[in-house]
């Protein structure tokens, strides 16, 4: 092996980390300390509902305006939010929470647990960003994808929290506005899955797995 090659693959590797480390920073950039979401995560394809009846809004997928609903009942949120998601890529919707908590709204996110170590999870930056994360492994999935804002209005339906539910998918997405009865059962249901998640740690499926 030539003499500098050990140096050479050193300084690769911090070269490759910085890149990595900027790369996330301008990913996530906008949205800790209060700051805007990035102009690029806004630009979503936003639509009206498929139907609008008695409060109860429906949207479909492809391109049906899903994860820019999703967005806007985020925004409109004053006091709490929980959420109980499957796979969870998107930015917009990540930075959109982050966005929730640093106004002040209480955001709690329970994540299955082996789609929240998927490539493109957004649970370790939802997690560094201060809001708390849980881990729920009690079942062979925990297939939930629910939002509950200001405990009035849930979101609920097929659609995953991607762009790929967004711009591939055949999926649905139902928003609930002004139903605090219906919000309330989902409450129940997000508290009884809350009591045997734990926080949300990085590997712990893996952990797990090699028990």
């Amino acid at each position: 092996m030539p003499r500098g090659t050990p140096v050479i693959f050193v300084v690769l590797l911090v070269l490759g980390a910085i890149f990595l480390t900027k790369q996330f920073e301008q990913d996530h950039a906008g949205s800790i300390g209060g700051e805007a979401i990035p102009a690029a995560l806004r630009q979503l394809e936003a639509a009206a509902p498929a139907a609008d009846d008695a409060g109860i809004s429906v949207y479909f997928s492809p391109h049906g305006g899903c994860e820019a609903a999703i967005v806007h009942e985020i925004d409109s949120a004053q006091r709490t939010i929980d959420m109980e998601c499957y796979s969870f890529t998107s930015r917009a919707i990540s930075h959109a929470l982050v966005d929730a908590q640093t106004r002040g709204v209480k955001v709690r996110v329970i994540f299955d647990s082996k789609a929240a170590e998927e490539r493109g999870s957004q649970a370790d930056y939802l997690q560094q960003s201060g809001i708390p994360v849980y881990s729920d492994s009690q079942y062979a999935i925990a297939h939930n994808k629910v939002i509950v804002v200001d405990q009035q209005t849930v979101l609920t339906g097929s659609f995953n929290y991607t762009r790929q539910a967004e711009n591939s998918n055949a999926e649905n997405l139902l928003v609930l506005s002004n139903k605090p009865v219906l919000a309330q059962a989902y409450e129940q249901n997000f508290s009884e899955h809350l009591d045997h998640s734990p926080p949300y740690s990085p590997g712990q499926t893996l952990d797990r797995e090699n028990r």
